[in-house]
């Protein structure tokens, strides 16, 4: 069994995807599994990896297709940088695919699966593709896969309905709105009745390395003298791109401020870790009007350094008002932090008791609930945290899923 790990932008680009895959290739490697991971640039890893230098999404080529590619391309996922990076990645990849006789290639990228089904049907390559869900395309579009793993049970049940519900497509069938997603649609593209496809559509949760990602007392005094935090102080923290959209860190920085002047406590300090991007200096300034030094951000922390970020906070928070399954929260969960996190059924099944659940839209509904956090709360929920995560998205209980599905998949007709 031949077994493809790939992300295009693996190796420039900082997010849950390239995460995911990074993760997977190893643990894969670690049980001895045969798999190669293709990455867009060096990782770094102890795994067979093969970098393929395709267009990134930032560079000039990529923003200047994504301003000037006519509109009717965005079927085929061509009317954003992401999706000219992404068919510029597979551009270099099918040909390894066919030539080394992969068996399954499993990936978060949306366009990757589409092209590899593809060339799949017409008889370029025999790999089997396998989308894990994690970019938020709909329901009727994920129907043309034959595999699809869905990260959560709230997705898979919503996604069965949804086609269920859908039926074949006729002619002017929309498949979706094309802001919200980079997908295709043709006037003969049909929705696959699912009931073809057997067990080949489940759900398997992303996973986490509960021995790399746990607590330690120790480790947590060090980084936090490095930051020029007092021992004795109460650390709220959240793992997100620092950016307005999706992961909300205007939100998250206006609540702490709040939060700060209501009780008018001095021990407490905001850490916001991520990726700096356009837009992250206007956050930075915000935060520092609103709360001074009371907002640490460190911008682009190495992979290996993020352990020991997670055991400096005492309280995690996730600002998002919806996620298909972030695996920062995995991180902090397995490093028993209680995580704070909107009320939504995907983020309330992850966290379990290990945290509570508020109302993200709500203003003021963030700095109430810290205001009402004392240390009894955070060791008892911290601690069930590290269980669920161990017993829910331990690397091992998680692969192990992994290739009994692959298993499976190459039975199938």
């Amino acid at each position: 069994m031949r077994i493809a790990i790939s992300s295009s932008g693996l190796g420039h680009v900082a997010r849950g995807v390239e995460t995911w895959a990074l993760d997977t290739a190893v643990a894969l490697a670690e049980v001895g599994e045969d798999v190669t991971l293709f990455a867009a640039g060096e990782v770094g890893v102890d795994c067979n990896c093969v970098v393929l230098p395709c267009m990134r999404r930032f560079d000039k080529k990529a923003l200047w297709l994504e301003k000037w590619t006519p509109g009717f391309m965005w079927r085929w996922g061509l009317k954003t940088n992401y999706g000219w990076e992404q068919l510029s990645f597979w551009m270099l990849l099918w040909r390894k695919l066919r030539k080394g006789k992969y068996d399954v290639l499993h990936v978060q990228d949306p366009m990757l699966a589409y092209w590899c089904r593809l060339f799949r049907k017409v008889g370029v390559i025999k790999t089997k593709e396998i989308l894990a869900h994690g970019t938020e395309e709909p329901a009727e579009w994920l129907s043309q896969f034959e595999y699809v793993q869905h990260l959560a049970p709230w997705h898979k049940e919503k996604s069965e309905i949804r086609n269920q519900k859908s039926g074949i497509a006729t002619k002017r069938h929309k498949i979706h709105k094309r802001k919200e997603y980079a997908g295709i649609a043709t006037k003969r593209h049909k929705i696959h009745k699912r009931k073809n496809y057997g067990d080949c559509w489940v759900m398997m949760p992303n996973f986490v390395d509960t021995d790399i990602f746990c607590p330690s007392d120790i480790q947590q005094s060090d980084l936090r003298d490095e930051l020029g935090i007092g021992r004795d102080v109460l650390v709220v923290g959240t793992a997100a791109t620092v950016k307005k959209p999706h992961k909300r860190i205007d939100y998250l920085i206006r609540e702490f401020a709040g939060f700060l002047k209501s009780s008018g406590r001095d021990d407490v300090v905001l850490v916001i870790a991520g990726a700096k991007v356009p837009g992250s200096d206007e956050l930075i300034s915000m935060a520092n009007e609103l709360a001074g030094d009371k907002i640490k951000f460190c911008f682009n922390v190495p992979r290996a350094k993020m352990p020991d970020l997670y055991r400096t906070l005492d309280l995690f928070v996730l600002a998002s008002v919806f996620e298909m399954m972030p695996i920062a929260v995995l991180e902090a969960l397995a490093s028993g932090l209680p995580v704070v996190c909107n009320n939504t059924p995907v983020l309330s099944w992850m966290i379990g008791d290990g945290g509570e659940c508020v109302d993200m839209g709500r203003d003021g509904a963030l700095a109430e609930f810290i205001a009402g956090v004392d240390g009894q709360w955070i060791d008892r929920c911290g601690q069930i945290a590290r269980g669920h995560a161990v017993e829910m998205f331990g690397k091992d209980v998680v692969i192990r899923q992994y290739v009994e599905y692959y298993k499976k998949i190459l039975t199938a007709n």
